[in-house]
């Protein structure tokens, strides 16, 4: 990259190398699991609305519109993730730029981040994404709020954090952010009056934000759904067993914050004594040990699936560390990291991927960590950090200035940048791990622009081809096995009004089925997968199919379903199978019935 010392400059050199460095990643993979859930409910949005998860309404109003806006092919949805990428890091280097100058490094490590974070799901827009840049925003207009003494925007910061509940249902935890208004009150001296004011305002903008996007889903018809999906999640909180149970995600959030801080101190103070007693020795020695720990850190962090709690607990004790250290003397600078540190710790909260999440909330964090840790190691830096109308020199007022430290910084860096390139390299969601074979692509008006391997270009190509004689736009069909991109691709409704079925308990499906049977609906045209598609393989080697989360339940409905309407197969590609009722009009002529 290359860095101007011009700050509007830096600010979009920087947003363009995120937009090119993210649309280099979006060209290659397609999954059809979690990406054709999502984009089944962004394309069906006003059509079958019954088909999103309306916990996420927001999410899905503007991954709709979004991809809409682009093409509404499932490129379009990928670059609606850069888009959101990219105007992050922008946010991003301007919060940060505000208090430690808008400095090339400051922009480098914001680069960093957008790398570090890129690989830990789907690389189309969703949810997470949309989480961080509502919560960016929110602390965007909170802080200028408060520094400004303009109570305005601090209405504005709970508006957006209020609507933030719609993203994500947990982003209702975001209202603790008011939290940062009683700090700064705190460290101002405010009277309890002005404090109680400034409260209200941000607590009224949040009921605010929450109204007026209620008010925006009473205006679409979809209270009832968005009303039963939030029933739905509270029912899985109170279970035992459910995957969101309450039980068990605070179980998951204390033994990861117990493991992050425990790996925190132990790469911390182990690593500052090493180098440490290092530092004074040749400097090839010196950058040898440094590979050395670089190649270890990785393998024990990357390798072993530990390497996300053992940043985020780097982030916490440094930013702490900032916070009660510098309180009294710069105000507006603890009020960021405090804010950082609230955002980094709400973000993951109800998600079953604990701390794992906890990369969503990182994009303050993680900049602010690394180049904290870089200046105040003693490292000789081509920039000035700025609080307020000073500029602070981190080497002076920071505690740990020492060798070692400044080593370890270092080789901290050079191990994340390791490990997000290996990440970056790898990681296609639920396609192959070499990029080198996803260079085919399917002559599909949706699928443009997007490359997977020859063996799943072939078989999907073939499975598009063969619904064509079973079905069309708008029919609806019933498609199990951990595979809800047929419905996107074939622009077909899911007869049970569940486009991923496979997570549902066998109960509430076969109640679904019992529905429809009632009503006398048309027997519906139906798809399965014989293989699983939560491998990164498929189809090559033909994985058995999946049983975790119970998935075998609503598969036995499923198979005494077809077996009660007599349902057989009508064609198959050995990955990919059609079924349909022996009455059913659309069928091929006989001998048609394979590719």
């Amino acid at each position: 990259m290359i860095f101007i010392d011009n700050d509007n400059r830096t600010v979009v050199w920087l947003g363009f190398v995120t937009f090119i460095l993210s649309t280099l990643f979006v060209w290659q993979g397609l999954d059809f699991t979690d990406m054709g859930f999502w984009l089944t409910g962004y394309q069906q949005f006003y059509s079958h609305p019954e088909t999103i998860w309306a916990v996420t309404w927001l999410s899905s109003f503007i991954g709709h519109w979004i991809g809409l806006a682009l093409g509404g092919s499932v490129l379009s949805y990928k670059f609606g993730y850069v888009i959101v990428v990219t105007t992050s890091a922008v946010i991003t280097f301007l919060l940060l730029g505000s208090q430690l100058g808008r400095s090339r490094m400051l922009a480098a490590m914001v680069l960093l981040t957008v790398f570090f974070t890129r690989g830990f799901g789907g690389n189309w827009i969703g949810y997470n994404e949309l989480t961080s840049l509502f919560y960016l925003i929110g602390v965007v207009l909170l802080f200028f709020g408060l520094i400004d003494n303009r109570k305005i925007l601090v209405v504005l910061a709970g508006v957006v954090l209020g609507a933030n509940l719609f993203i994500r249902l947990p982003n209702l935890v975001g209202i603790v952010l008011v939290c940062a208004v009683w700090l700064y009150a705190w460290s101002c001296r405010w009277s309890w009056r002005n404090i109680l004011a400034w409260t209200f305002a941000f607590i009224g903008g949040f009921i605010l934000g929450a109204a007026l996007i209620w008010a925006l889903i009473l205006m679409h018809g979809h209270e009832n759904i968005y009303l039963q999906s939030v029933k739905s999640i509270l029912s899985e909180a109170e279970s035992d067993s459910a995957p969101h149970a309450g039980g068990g995600l605070l179980k998951l959030l204390i033994r990861d914050h117990i493991r992050s801080f425990l790996e925190a101190l132990i790469v911390l103070t182990l690593g500052g004594y090493f180098f440490n007693l290092i530092a004074r020795k040749k400097t090839l020695v010196v950058y040898g040990l440094i590979i050395i720990s670089v190649l270890l850190l990785t393998y024990i962090s990357y390798g072993h699936g530990y390497w996300r709690t053992a940043f985020t607990g780097i982030c916490y004790i440094v930013l702490l560390a900032v916070i009660f250290s510098k309180y009294r003397e710069y105000k507006s600078l603890t009020l960021l990291a405090f804010m950082s540190v609230v955002v980094l710790f709400i973000t993951p909260l109800g998600s079953t991927n604990g701390m794992s999440n906890a990369v969503f909330g990182m994009w303050l964090a993680l900049p602010f960590t690394l180049i904290w840790l870089f200046g105040c190691s003693g490292t000789s830096l081509p920039f000035w950090f700025k609080t307020g109308d000073d500029r602070l020199d981190i080497k002076s007022k920071f505690s740990i200035d020492s060798s070692g430290y400044r080593i370890l910084s270092k080789t901290i860096m050079i191990t994340i940048l390791l490990q997000s390139t290996i990440v970056a390299w790898r990681h296609t969601y639920l396609d192959s791990k070499n990029r080198f074979e996803m260079s085919t692509s399917i002559a599909h008006p949706l699928l443009i622009g997007t490359f997977t391997t020859t063996e799943r270009a072939k078989v999907v190509t073939e499975l598009i081809e063969a619904m064509a004689h079973f079905t069309k736009p708008d029919d609806e069909v019933l498609a199990y096995n951990g595979i809800p991109a047929v419905y996107f691709l074939t622009k077909t409704h899911p007869w049970l009004g569940i486009s991923w079925p496979d997570f549902e308990g066998s109960g509430k499906i076969a109640n679904l089925i019992r529905q429809k049977e009632q009503t006398g609906a048309r027997l519906p045209c139906i798809v399965r997968a014989t293989g699983s598609t939560y491998e990164k393989s498929w189809p090559k080697g033909a994985p058995p199919l999946a049983t975790w989360w119970r998935q075998d339940e609503p598969r036995r409905v499923f198979d005494e379903f077809e077996k009660k309407h007599g349902y057989v197969v009508a064609w198959s590609n050995g990955f990919f199978e059609i079924l349909i009722h022996p009455d059913a009009s659309n069928h091929w002529e006989k001998g048609d019935a394979t590719p």
